[in-house]
């Protein structure tokens, strides 16, 4: 569900408004030509595409998320169908997600443990969200041991 939202609504953000705005406008007001015009609209959107999906301060994000905007965007410019960088970006998000949750199942619990408080940025918001939920579950048990809903019979 994740792959899917990101693909459609990134491609159309992306590949759909903001390529397909520079080529129009380099087009009209640079009086480029379409060649031109479109190379320079698929640098630039990946750029930006890059620069919002770099999720730390470290280089490998932001170059990852350019050469994959770079092809998003090319494969858009050459097919002018928006459908092929979704699918492209679908698999790419599923092939990532599988891959990372492949590394953690694998992962002996020391190494989950020193993912959760490595400094990415995917692992503070998973340490974040199974905080909140521990602290839910420890709620929910509190709640219940008060009413005698959890104690042990006497």
């Amino acid at each position: 569900l994740i792959s899917t939202c990101a693909a459609v609504a990134e491609e159309l953000a992306f590949r759909g408004c903001l390529q397909t705005g520079i080529v129009t406008v380099l087009a009209k007001v640079a009086a480029l030509s379409s060649g031109g015009a479109a190379a320079i609209a698929v640098t630039l959107q990946a750029l930006v595409f890059g620069a919002l999906h770099s999720y730390s301060s470290r280089y490998e994000y932001l170059a990852t998320a350019t050469v994959a905007g770079l092809a998003f965007g090319a494969v858009f410019a050459a097919t002018s169908n928006i459908y092929v960088p979704m699918v492209m970006h679908f698999i790419m998000d599923v092939v990532g997600f599988l891959a990372c949750h492949w590394q953690v199942t694998q992962s002996t619990e020391a190494e989950q443990r020193a993912l959760l408080v490595s400094d990415a940025p995917i692992a503070n918001q998973l340490a974040a969200t199974l905080g909140a939920r521990i602290q839910a579950q420890q709620k929910r048990r509190d709640a219940a041991g008060r009413t005698g809903g959890g104690g042990d019979a006497a």
